[in-house]
């Protein structure tokens, strides 16, 4: 079929995201959200579409493969906010696929915050070392991975490992066969140099993406490094691929009661796309 779509790019530290305004099938929003990655000129990693709200929101987002994402959380409250007047330091209620929370967007000068959904656990995920090397006693067959649990979407953490595609799909491949996750990342984060590379999996679309940044990555790596807080605020900003993100998480009694995601945003000029997808 053939749709004619009003979209509008998003870029949240490169995390660029499309959204789509006009009223769309839910049985359509995995095969156009591929024809829309596949357009050169979008530079996309990820589609959304702009929804009616359910629970209380002032704005909804459905993303193509059902997941949950920060910087799109990000992006559509960022966006309905210019829409609509919004200056800084406004708040605006988003409902996101992925999650069953109300999220509020605090829109600042140049982008916004978003409160994120608390982790539902923290535990561990045993993959199988692609990168062995048997004659190295530091190498390891299996790899203990902290593995931090969001709504909608989870992260395995590989702190200060070499960043390899083949790690990478190892990691996405346990998360794919041994979880019921609707979304993975492999999180290569190294906190003394203050990065991360992430590397993005969606269970509904298969999709596998070395993404520009990552939201939810990147509260998972704070929650990660934040684990032996007891009480307080732990905040930290970690340079990516496409810029920098900002997370803080507070913790009371050795448990997460508060995380949030924040950074720059751009907003493009909105514009209609034509894309084909298969006959049903």
């Amino acid at each position: 079929m053939e749709f004619q779509l009003h979209v509008t790019m998003a870029d949240p530290a490169g995390n660029r995201t499309a959204i789509v305004t006009d009223p769309v099938s839910p049985k359509y929003y995995a095969p156009i959200g591929a024809a829309l990655l596949k357009l050169p000129e979008l530079k996309a990693e990820q589609a959304g579409f702009q929804t009616k709200p359910s629970h209380g929101g002032e704005v909804r987002l459905e993303m193509s493969g059902g997941e949950f994402c920060g910087n799109a959380t990000r992006s559509i409250g960022y966006f309905y906010a210019i829409k609509n007047g919004r200056k800084p330091g406004d708040m605006v209620s988003a409902e996101v696929s992925g999650s069953t929370d109300l999220l509020n967007v605090r829109i600042d000068k140049d982008g916004a915050w978003c409160a994120m959904p608390l982790p539902l656990r923290i535990a561990r995920l045993a993959v199988r070392n692609p990168d062995y090397n048997p004659g190295d006693p530091r190498s390891k067959n299996i790899l203990n991975l902290p593995f931090v649990v969001l709504d909608g979407i989870s992260h395995a953490i590989l702190y200060k490992r070499q960043c390899t595609p083949q790690l990478a799909d190892a990691v996405i491949d346990t998360i794919r066969d041994r979880t019921n996750a609707a979304a993975g990342g492999a999180i290569f984060l190294d906190d003394v140099q203050h990065s991360m590379t992430p590397y993005v999996w969606v269970r509904s679309t298969g999709t596998r993406v070395w993404e520009s940044s990552c939201g939810s990555g990147t509260l998972a790596s704070v929650i990660w490094l934040a684990r032996n807080l007891k009480s307080g605020l732990y905040r930290l900003e970690l340079r990516q691929p496409g810029g920098s993100l900002l997370a803080e998480v507070e913790k009371e009694y050795g448990h997460v009661c508060a995380g949030r995601i924040g950074g720059p945003i751009t907003l493009e000029e909105e514009k209609v796309y034509t894309v084909t997808t298969a006959d049903d």
